[in-house]
């Protein structure tokens, strides 16, 4: 829960992220130029069949030209949405919680605040028994950073 751990962590969350969304975002710039292309051929070789160019390569170039369209158009549409942002400040804000944190479990008037703030923490402790002990899993925010952090 050290503040400063936390910190680098997002840093490090923060880099990963902005890395995949720009490679995210090369490539569906390179799919939407390469969409250009094809149509634009496409339109050609329609305009050229209409004028009455006929050839057997003709039709050929014509159908992959199409199947080609059709998966640039499909990979396009089923690409993933960007990454999540996260909050910019989200170091800071964990920082801020735990502070608190400690302020208010030193002061007896304040143990039931503190214990609020724990639970912004962690929402709930689920224990799962097994042959060789317990395993005990916190939910809530602690949580999800560590799954993030794992990949998960």
């Amino acid at each position: 829960m050290a503040p400063e751990l936390v910190a680098v962590f997002i840093d490090e969350v923060h880099r990963e992220v902005n890395r995949q969304r720009q490679g995210a975002k090369l490539q569906r710039s390179a799919g939407v130029t390469e969409l250009a292309s094809v149509t634009r051929k496409l339109k050609g070789l329609v305009e050229a069949i209409a004028d009455g160019l006929r050839a057997p390569r003709l039709q050929r170039r014509l159908d992959d030209l199409e199947t080609r369209k059709a998966a640039l158009e499909a990979s396009l549409a089923a690409s993933s949405p960007p990454p999540v942002r996260r909050h910019p400040n989200l170091a800071e804000l964990y920082r801020e919680k735990v502070d608190e944190l400690h302020l208010a479990r030193a002061d007896p008037a304040m143990r039931a605040e503190a214990l609020e703030l724990t639970r912004k923490l962690i929402g709930h402790v689920e224990v799962h028994p097994g042959d060789e002990g317990s395993r005990i899993d916190p939910v809530g925010e602690i949580a999800n950073m560590l799954q993030f952090s794992a990949g998960a």
